[in-house]
């Protein structure tokens, strides 16, 4: 389909071929579309913006997934939508189920041919995702009109209303044409033919099943608003917006509570609490007459069966009254919400950090002061924060009162627990939280630096801030997880199961064990330590920006210690040793060729300090080549290890053979940048600044033929920069 992607090695992408099948990964459109970049793009973003999204789920799931890959993601998306309509009953018949899949098939296809030519190929995505929409709200308005039959004047009303739509749209759009009347007059003719299509379609559709009553499911209403927020989900992402791990989440457990209530896996209310009839004995089956069947493939003879009450499991904690537990359980929901909501705004900004000496005193002015507006009082966190605990309690209760768990003269014991419980675990987490707040300040002392040693005192003491930072989000998953298994544990409890549940095996929970043991090391390996990292990241940023590169490179380092595949954190820790090697003094060089870069990031604060200049180049040199054999194709790191090169040469401007050959090296990796990103204006410029400065260095050592060569070489790469973009000032400049 193009050209295959060339690797930095000059490997070309060796699956191009297929590409349209498979794609190119999660998270690949920022280095699979930099060839293809737009030069006019640029006026419109920032010049170094990558594009990772095309803010098209259809043209996304091409680029991630490839062909394959869409289609499979659309017959999820369909799939959806036909069980929805069929476990509410709207899909009677098997003629039905047929003009659904057809009309979402048909209107998602009709409608990317139908925005190509309107406005551009780039249309197809959302053509497609508003077509697919469009087949499935006519399947409905098909079925509301022909499921139930309606008197032939209401039909005759429909159509008018249609037609009329239509000559109104047709109308508007053609004020000013001479033709009016003629397109007026085809307006009509094509609304009759488009109901007259839907009317006999739908005579023929529905009308085996018309009439007849629906099975719709207890759960109707829950049922109904999935559907709702998977199909705003579908339409979100598939017009103009970006599917994250947020909303693929809310996806999947929608999709999840979807199938689960559809099938009527949990009993709605009113099936619950209808007395179920006792079972017959069934009629005993005859005799089977003597075959030469082995005895164990012979189909056993259907036991009798014989009608028995059911057996009620006692509860356990016969000592409490049954409502305690449903009642417990909402209450640990309440304060799983509370907990959550005081992760977010129990802070301690910098404006009261000093002022501030006791937890209680940080709490009441997190909810009720507004520190970045001279902490004046404001009540809206705090209501925000009573509004949902009374709520949560009324709700709760309200629910199962309806549900018959809970009597009337319950009704204030259960508002006692569920208040008392839900309020003192949240209030104990906020305790907690900000008393690790409060005892940030103290992990720094304030004390005159006079020494290196007491330089790296307090920079171990700014990490140890920046840790206990980040593990605020590991204390707030371990209370969360905490919460949970108190609601599984009561739940057991109300339902007087085993500890490992109902319906596992005898050996169910010799599975579980080395289940849970895994999680436990996988979810920090995946999840917790990226965000770790990520935090700990966040507190470096200040430090880079006022020129502290020791204390930045200590916290980068900490940073890969978490999260040690992600080339961006290498790319920062390049750029911090690389500033660093700007004020490094000269010395004896420590690194040799065979130094790892493992040993170089195993070096302590005091031995980073005192890495000389060509050290600490070697070390910025091995961290940005670490970034690109993590992620190859990302031009950055390509354009960074060129702009490396240039730094070290400028910084060896004494010495022209040194020189020159960083400066070859810098042209080199130019070559290679320029190749992933042929569009970029600004690579093209500073490849030419590069070629300019290795012409005179050239022509300082004595090679005038070359150093003329290398500047005409240089008007060669202005040229190309001017052709793509002829609006960049610099390049004049140049």
């Amino acid at each position: 389909p193009h050209q295959p992607l060339v690797f930095p090695d000059g490997t070309p992408d060796s699956l191009n071929a297929i590409r349209p099948l498979i794609g190119y990964g999660p998270e690949s459109m920022y280095v699979a579309y930099n060839p293809f970049y737009p030069p006019d793009l640029a006026h419109l973003e920032a010049r170094n913006a990558s594009p990772d999204r095309s803010h098209n789920e259809v043209w996304d799931s091409f680029v991630i997934t490839g062909g394959i890959g869409f289609l499979a993601e659309q017959f999820l998306f369909l799939s959806v939508f036909f069980f929805t309509l069929k476990f509410v009953g709207w899909i009677p018949n098997r003629r039905a189920a047929r003009l659904l899949i057809g009309l979402m098939i048909a209107g998602g296809i009709v409608g990317s041919i139908f925005l190509a030519l309107a406005i551009a190929p780039n249309f197809i995505g959302p053509g497609w995702t508003g077509g697919v929409t469009a087949g499935l709200v006519l399947y409905v308005i098909a079925f509301a009109l022909f499921h139930f039959r309606i008197a032939t004047r209401v039909y005759a009303l429909i159509a008018a209303v249609l037609i009329g739509l239509i000559d109104a749209a047709i109308f508007g759009a053609t004020f000013t044409s001479d033709n009016r009347v003629i397109e007026m007059l085809g307006a009509t003719l094509v609304g009759l033919a488009l109901f007259a299509a839907l009317y006999f379609v739908g005579r023929a559709v529905f009308d085996r099943t018309a009439n007849q009553p629906i099975q719709m499911s207890g759960h109707i209403f829950l049922i109904v608003a999935l559907f709702g927020g998977i199909l705003a989900h579908y339409l979100e992402i598939g017009l103009a917006g970006i599917a994250i791990a947020a909303t693929r989440t809310y996806f999947w457990s929608y999709a999840a509570l979807l199938v689960i209530t559809g099938l009527n896996w949990v009993l709605a209310d009113e099936e619950a609490t209808q007395p179920k009839p006792a079972p017959t004995p069934a009629p005993a089956a005859p005799k089977e007459p003597a075959t030469n069947v082995p005895r164990h493939k012979k189909k056993q003879a259907a036991r009798p069966t014989v009608a028995t009450s059911p057996v009620k499991r006692e509860a356990r904690g016969q000592g409490a009254a049954p409502w305690v537990w449903p009642v417990l359980v909402m209450a640990l929901i309440g304060a799983m919400i509370l907990v959550t909501l005081g992760y977010e705004f129990v802070n301690n900004p910098p404006q009261s950090s000093g002022s501030v000496t006791s937890a209680t005193t940080l709490i009441v002015n997190s909810l009720t002061r507004l520190p970045y507006q001279n902490n004046r009082e404001s009540l809206g966190a705090f209501l925000m924060f009573a509004v949902t605990w009374a709520f949560g309690g009324l709700l709760s209760l309200t629910e199962l009162r309806r549900r018959n768990s809970l009597a009337a003269k319950d009704v204030p014991a259960a508002a006692a627990l569920y208040y008392g419980v839900s309020l003192a675990v949240a209030l104990i987490y906020w305790l907690l939280q900000a008393g690790q707040l409060l005892g940030l300040g103290a992990l720094i002392q304030q004390s005159q630096i006079t020494t290196l040693d007491q330089y790296a005192t307090r920079v171990n003491e700014l990490l140890s801030l920046a840790e206990t930072v980040a593990n605020l989000l590991t204390f707030y998953y371990g209370v969360n997880l905490l919460l949970i298994l108190s609601m599984a544990a009561t739940l057991l409890l109300t339902e007087g199961r085993s500890w490992y549940g109902k319906s596992a095996g005898d050996l169910g929970w010799i599975v579980a064990v080395p289940v849970a043991a895994a999680l436990l090391v996988l979810v920090p390996v995946t999840n917790l330590n990226q965000i770790r990292a990520d935090t700990i990241y966040k507190q470096a940023e200040p430090l880079r920006a006022q020129g502290q590169w020791d204390v930045a490179i200590a916290h980068y380092k900490r940073v890969l210690e978490l999260a040690p595949d992600e080339d961006f954190y290498y790319l920062w820790l390049g750029a911090a040793y690389l500033e660093k090697a700007s004020q490094a003094p000269e010395g004896t060089a420590v690194f040799s060729p065979a130094t790892q870069l493992a040993d170089m990031l195993r070096l302590n604060f005091q031995d980073t300090y005192r890495l000389s200049r060509a050290d600490t180049l070697t070390a910025a040199e091995a961290v940005l080549n670490r970034a690109r054999a993590l992620n190859p194709l990302n031009t950055d790191h390509s354009a960074n290890l060129a702009r490396m090169y240039r730094r070290w040469a400028d910084l060896y401007a004494g010495d022209v053979a040194a020189r020159q050959t960083r400066l070859e090296m810098s042209s080199q990796q130019y070559q290679i940048a320029t190749t992933l990103s042929p569009n970029n204006a600004v690579l093209w410029n500073e490849w030419a600044t590069v070629q300019t400065a290795l012409s005179d260095t050239v022509r300082q050592a004595g090679d005038t033929v070359k150093a003329d060569e290398l500047f005409q070489d240089a008007q060669v790469k202005l040229e190309r920069s001017f052709q793509i973009d002829q609006e960049f000032e610099q390049t004049y400049l140049i």
